[in-house]
């Protein structure tokens, strides 16, 4: 669909079901219509990555050219939600708060729509895709350096509790780390990681049922 882009990523889906997904070299936000016609809704977001879109109906992004958190009206137009951020990937949830990982500074941080943040946990080694389940109460991260993915219990101030290992995912033989990045849910709570071996698809204990071969 879009041949000329090096290196695309970031899907994300508005409630009108367009889809809007980034060229992370060129810096720039595409949107595929409901007839499939592919436009440049976005250009000169420098390493945008990471779309999500919020319950503001705006699009937020990470921009790591910038070391910024951004977001987009439906017209494109581009606000800053935060700076001096080293960001990989977002979500945002219904209340407004939203969650970033960190991978240089192994943190995944928590921030709000009006421009607050805390660090929410340290340690994962490469944390790196992040989504959450349905009903918002869960959030899972990716560590593109180990086997696992990890999930956190959602409080009702926004921290996040109980961390625990979860979903082994599958590596080659020879592979040391599983190359984990994005990740997608779906409304049954099954859990979608890109990895080295491909899509791993899990249920909701965790366990691999499906590898989509890359």
């Amino acid at each position: 669909v879009c041949s000329s882009d090096l290196f695309t990523e970031g899907p994300a889906v508005n409630s009108r079901g367009e889809v809007f997904f980034v060229d992370v070299p060129g810096g720039r936000i595409h949107k595929i219509a409901l007839d499939g016609t592919v436009s440049l809704f976005v250009e000169n977001s420098p390493g945008i990555s990471g779309l999500m879109l919020g319950p503001d109906g705006k699009l937020y992004g990470c921009q790591g050219g910038n070391q910024q958190i951004v977001r987009y009206d439906e017209q494109g137009r581009e606000e800053v939600v935060l700076t001096g951020t080293t960001s990989n990937d977002l979500v945002v949830l219904a209340d407004g708060t939203g969650y970033y990982t960190d991978p240089k500074n192994k943190t995944v941080w928590r921030f709000t729509t009006d421009g607050e943040k805390s660090k929410a946990d340290v340690g994962i080694e490469r944390p790196n895709g992040i989504t959450a389940s349905p009903d918002q109460t869960l959030i899972t991260v990716s560590d593109t350096f180990g086997r696992f993915t990890y999930s956190f219990q959602r409080q009702a101030d926004g921290s996040l509790t109980h961390k625990q290992t979860y979903g082994h995912l599958h590596l080659g033989d020879k592979a040391q780390r599983s190359g984990a990045d994005g990740m997608a849910v779906d409304t049954e709570g099954r859990l979608y990681v890109t990895t080295n071996t491909g899509l791993q698809i899990l249920d909701q204990l965790g366990r691999v049922h499906l590898i989509l071969d890359k």
